[in-house]
């Protein structure tokens, strides 16, 4: 675009690019305003990518993935569970995916090896939408918070005419800045679980649990009910189907969805053989994955 310009400008000049391979989760959308860098500050169109950079995107994660992982029908376990949150923290991992991509890192640049293909949402493929429940396409789950009014959004300051934004440059000539207003922001859109569906799904996310977001309530003091800083959430679905219908809950229960514990333990050898033929799951994380969904109490 016109007036565009990247943190790259100065090393396209002079031909010094790094190799990159970009890693962001969903609590990059909402907490810290990744729309501008998917799709500008009219979020109009798909920013392309430079030939040197890779961007994969681990959807309905908290920031930085679970800290503790595994198959947690109730929720992220230990100090982080919800930090002050509404919902239970967000159990849902990228650390699997991430290592798929570092080592990618580091075979494109010792030995040109070509890396993945980028995985991202776009607009130009319906992925990325307003950040409104209805936009989503966000189940009506009873009782459960909606996105609406979650996301960080991204103002548009005046810091006068000292300062260059193109360079982040300069002597600010005007504090503090005024706002000019807000620019639009864009969101992945979800299934009928409510769960992202682009970029690189981990395992858990393949065999869902429940509803991960990355994004979270604030339960109290100053900014409640607002967007509880990084922290995703986590709706889990109900247990049986009369449980589930009992609360009006549009999401499949677990019985319904995998019968009983071996069918949920079939689900996930299912979705590591998968993950592992695309090339985005190495040998010892599948075969921990399996043994944590045998060993775990998901309808056991």
């Amino acid at each position: 675009k016109q007036g565009a310009s990247s943190l790259l400008d100065a090393c396209t000049r002079t031909r010094t690019c790094p190799k990159i391979i970009d890693t962001l989760g969903s609590a990059e959308f909402w907490g810290l305003r990744a729309s501008p860098n998917f799709v500008g500050i009219d979020a109009k169109a798909d920013i392309p990518l430079p030939g040197n950079v890779r961007r994969y995107y681990f959807p309905s994660v908290t920031h930085g993935g679970s800290f503790t992982g595994g198959f947690q029908p109730q929720g992220e376990s230990g100090p982080y569970s919800n930090a002050g949150c509404v919902l239970p923290g967000n159990p849902n991992p990228s650390r699997e995916s991430t290592r798929i991509a570092l080592s990618a890192l580091v075979d494109w640049v010792k030995m040109g090896k070509e890396p993945p293909a980028s995985r991202y949402p776009t607009l130009a493929a319906g992925d990325l939408v307003a950040p409104t429940a209805a936009a989503m396409g966000w189940p009506k789950i009873p009782g459960a918070p909606v996105p609406d009014g979650k996301l960080f959004a991204f103002h548009d300051y005046d810091f006068g005419t000292g300062y260059d934004a193109k360079t982040v440059s300069g002597a600010p000539s005007l504090q503090p800045p005024s706002l000019r207003g807000t620019f639009p922001s864009r969101v992945p859109r979800v299934n009928a679980d409510g769960n992202e569906t682009s970029g690189v799904p981990s395992v858990q996310l393949q065999v869902p649990l429940g509803t991960y977001t990355g994004w979270n309530v604030l339960a109290k003091g100053f900014g409640a009910g607002g967007n509880c800083v990084f922290f995703g959430g986590f709706i889990p679905f109900a247990k049986t189907k009369a449980e589930r219908e009992g609360k009006g809950d549009p999401r499949p229960s677990l019985e319904e969805r995998y019968g009983d514990h071996a069918g949920f333990v079939a689900k996930v050898r299912e979705a590591v053989a998968r993950q592992q033929a695309s090339g985005w799951l190495m040998a010892d994380d599948a075969e921990r994955l399996i043994k944590e969904a045998e060993a775990s109490g998901v309808l056991n």
